[in-house]
């Protein structure tokens, strides 16, 4: 396999230390990193993802690992398992892009779903019973928007200008401040 991984021969490297991990106990630790780097360039989810489950616990700590970890179960939309592995990259890598940008739209999205969700209702039907709901229910979103603001806040530091821009606008239209809707909207293009 090492020879194979030499002269980049993929498919052949590939058979090799298939074929060692299922015939042999020994050192099956470096092989199945190796296994779970190939699986990962050759963009085979579930393998990648039946692999990690036999990395050793040094092997899943390492941050590449997450990372593609991480990027195969957003391809494979397992939310619960990105929220716990991006909170480990974040822990890690404190800047790192991806768990922001998982984070910043997992709570964006709650907040703005709702929002648009119980506008509708509202405007369907104009009761002092439906106004209290809405009411109950913005506060809610306005709790996932502030939840959402410090993931953007730190990816606004690492990258500003009209990627993020547009979110910031929305979250403090949702907020009523004016002022700060004005300053992103001039990153808008």
């Amino acid at each position: 396999a090492k020879i194979y991984q030499s002269q980049k021969n993929i498919s052949k490297e590939l058979s090799a230390l298939e074929f060692y991990a299922s015939n042999f106990n020994e050192n099956t630790g470096e092989v199945y990193q190796r296994l779970f780097e190939i699986y990962f360039e050759l963009k085979m989810p579930e393998n990648v993802h039946e692999t990690w489950g036999k990395l050793d616990e040094k092997a899943k700590n390492e941050t590449t690992n997450l990372e593609k970890y991480f990027a195969v179960n957003k391809l494979k939309e397992n939310n619960e398992v990105c929220d716990s592995v991006a909170q480990v990259i974040l822990v890690k890598l404190p800047a790192n892009v991806e768990a922001l940008q998982w984070f910043g739209n997992k709570f964006y999205w709650l907040g703005e779903n709702r929002y648009q969700r119980e506008m509708d209702k509202y405007n369907k039907n104009k009761t002092n019973k439906q106004y209290k709901i809405l009411l109950a229910e913005l506060d809610l979103a306005t709790a996932d928007f502030k939840k959402a603001l410090p993931y953007f806040e730190k990816l606004w530091n690492i990258e500003p200008g009209e990627k993020y821009a547009s979110y910031f606008m929305n979250i403090y239209a949702r907020f009523g401040d004016e002022t700060k809707v004005n300053y992103y909207k001039k990153y808008i293009k």
